[in-house]
């Protein structure tokens, strides 16, 4: 799969939208698209990225920082997708460390976690 061919933009001092942990992917939807209208940017909006699109963006923001994002300044937390991985799982981004790079995995969209969050993208509208 390929990352999406636009601009992607993100705030990393609040990567994840707080308490969007233990919620399922619904919910997490719900939270994003009140986001994105709260944002009330013209011509942007906030999204649920594809797995591909967090592991671009945590390569790149590495190598123009030197900050691993979804690493120890982000709690090794991770970041949902909406990449679908069989069944009712989709991927999920996180726990980027020195020793072992970044984490890719699956979790079932009806099912959240302490460490699962979301992470908005603003993209330009379709």
């Amino acid at each position: 799969m390929k990352s999406r061919l636009s601009e992607v933009a993100i705030f990393p001092k609040q990567l994840f939208l707080p308490g969007s942990n233990n919620k399922t992917l619904k919910q997490q939807q719900d939270m994003v698209e009140k986001f994105s209208r709260d944002l009330n940017i013209q011509g942007a909006e906030a999204i649920i990225g594809e797995m591909p699109d967090y592991v671009e963006l945590a390569s790149t923001h590495f190598d123009e920082t030197g900050v691993r994002l979804f690493g120890k300044d982000y709690g090794f937390d991770y970041a949902r997708t909406i990449t679908p991985t069989g069944g009712t799982d989709v991927a999920s981004v996180g726990h980027f460390c020195a020793d072992d790079g970044l984490g890719v995995c699956d979790w079932d969209r009806d099912d959240g976690g302490g460490g699962l969050f979301v992470a908005p993208l603003v993209v330009p509208k379709p």
